[in-house]
C-alpha cells in the first residue's frame, strides 16, 4: 500500500517544549508496577493521562481492571467506526532507586529518569499525535482508539482486560524501537527444573545421592543444547535460554536430595520442538546416561512469541508513512524482548506492529533517557499513520 496523493497529507507540527513539557509530567508520577513495590500503582499516572486528554477534547474512558488500577481508553470517531486503530502503551515501569530522581532534560535534548524510554516517551507521542489530530480537525476514514495499559512489567493483565472489550482492526505498539519497524519478538518461557537424590551424612557422600551436583549437570546441558536447537528466524534469531535462580540442600553436613533451578527462555514463532520438549529431552538424555539422575520440569510461564506478515497491510502503511517522515524506507526488523504485542498479535490474530522512540539499552537502567527529537519523530508518525489507515 502506498499513501493516496490525492489526499491532503502532511507530517503534523509537533512543539518540542510542549513534548517535553507533557513528557516530564509522564514521568514525574510515580508507576512502579505494585507486583514490584508495593508502595505504589499506576493509578496517579492514568488519572494524569485522562485528564490530559480530556482537555485535548478526546472521548476518554477508564476501564476497571482491579482495585485502584485502570486502564486508559481515548478515542477520535472516524468515517468507519467499525474499523479501529489502536495506539497502545503501557504506564507501569520498573522499580526506581529512592529518593526518586526528577525528570531531567539534558544539553542533547534527552529527557532523563524512571519510565523515560519504556515507555512513557511512546506514551507521550501517542497522546500528542492524538491531539494534533483533534486540533487539525481532519477527515478520518477509521476511529482512532489509544490504550494506556496496567501491568506489562507483570503478567499483562491490562492489555489482557482491555481484549475482553475492544478488538482494534490494527494495532501499533510503542515499546521502544529506535523508530525501527518491528513485525516480530520473541516469547518468554519461564521453566522450574527440580532435581532429586538422597540424603545422606557429609562425613559418608557416597551412600546419598547428591540433587545439586545432578543439577550442575542440567546447567551444563543448558548451555548447550546443541542436539536439540530449532532453526533461527530470520528476523529474530536464536532462542536464548539462561539460569535465573537455584536453590536447594539443607544444611552443611547433609548430602542434598533436592534442588530447584528456575531457567527462563525466549522463544520464536512457530518453532519446533516447544520449549517444554526440548526441556524434557534433555532430562531424558541426562537420566539415560546416569542411573543416580532423577528430575523433571514444569512450565509455569508461556507468554508467546509473535509476527505480522511483510505483506500485512499495517506494514506497508508504516513503511510509506516512516519514509515521509524520516526519510528513508525503513526495512522491517524483530525485537528480542517481550511485549503486550503479542496479545493482540499472536492470541486474538490482529495486526501488529511496534514501533516507538527509544532504545532497549536504556530501557530499566539506572539512567534510563529518551530523545525528544525522537518522541516528535514518533508521534508523526503515529498521527500520519491514523489519518491514513
Amino acid at each position: 500500500m502506498t499513501i493516496d496523493k490525492s489526499r491532503e497529507t502532511r507530517v503534523i507540527d509537533v512543539d518540542p517544549d510542549e513534548t517535553s513539557t507533557l513528557l516530564k509530567k509522564l514521568i514525574a508520577v510515580r508507576s512502579v508496577n505494585p507486583s514490584l513495590d508495593k508502595t505504589s500503582s499506576e493509578k496517579g499516572v492514568a488519572e494524569l493521562i485522562a485528564s490530559e486528554l480530556e482537555r485535548f477534547g478526546l472521548e476518554v474512558r477508564l476501564q476497571k481492571v482491579s482495585d485502584d488500577r485502570f486502564n486508559v481508553i481515548g478515542q477520535l470517531t472516524g468515517e468507519d467506526p467499525g474499523r479501529v486503530i489502536m495506539l497502545n502503551g503501557h504506564m507501569d515501569t520498573v522499580n526506581t532507586r529512592d529518593p526518586i530522581p526528577e525528570p531531567t532534560l539534558d544539553a542533547d535534548g534527552a529527557m532523563h529518569g524512571r519510565g523515560a524510554c519504556d515507555m512513557k516517551g511512546g506514551l507521550a507521542a501517542m497522546m500528542l499525535a492524538l491531539k494534533k489530530l483533534k486540533q487539525s480537525n481532519r477527515r478520518l476514514k477509521a476511529s482512532v482508539q489509544f490504550s494506556a495499559v496496567v501491568d506489562e512489567e507483570y503478567l499483562s493483565v491490562g492489555t489482557q482486560k482491555l481484549l475482553t472489550e475492544y478488538r482494534p482492526s490494527a494495532v501499533i505498539v510503542g515499546e521502544p524501537t529506535e523508530l525501527k519497524l518491528a513485525v516480530a519478538q520473541k516469547g518468554a518461557q519461564r521453566f522450574e527444573i527440580e532435581t532429586f537424590g538422597r540424603a545422606a551424612h557429609g562425613s559418608a557422600p557416597e551412600l546419598g545421592i547428591d540433587a545439586i551436583a545432578n543439577m550442575a549437570l542440567v546447567i551444563q546441558k543448558i548451555g548447550q543444547l546443541a542436539s536439540i536447537r530449532v532453526p533461527n528466524h530470520p528476523l529474530l534469531g536464536a532462542p536464548r535460554i539462561h539460569a535465573s535462580t537455584i536453590e536447594g540442600g539443607s544444611g552443611w553436613n547433609v548430602v542434598p536430595d533436592y534442588c530447584k533451578l528456575r531457567v527462563e527462555r525466549r522463544s520464536l514463532p512457530g518453532e519446533s520442538p516447544s520449549g517444554l520438549e526440548i526441556m524434557e529431552q534433555m532430562l531424558a538424555e541426562l537420566s539415560a546416561g546416569n542411573k543416580d539422575f532423577s528430575g523433571r520440569v514444569r512450565l509455569v510461564v508461556d507468554r508467546k512469541p509473535m509476527e505480522t506478515s511483510k505483506t500485512e497491510r499495517l506494514v506497508t502503511l508504516m513503511q510509506d508513512v516512516v519514509e515521509r517522515v524520516l526519510g528513508k524506507r525503513p526495512a522491517t526488523t524483530g525485537v528480542p524482548y517481550w511485549t503486550d504485542a503479542a496479545h493482540f498479535a499472536a492470541d486474538h490474530g490482529i495486526p501488529t506492529c511496534i514501533f516507538g522512540p527509544g532504545s532497549v539499552a536504556q530501557a530499566h537502567a539506572d539512567d534510563e533517557y529518551v530523545s525528544i527529537d525522537q518522541v516528535i519523530k514518533a508521534a508523526q508518525v503515529y498521527a500520519l499513520v491514523a489519518e491514513l489507515f
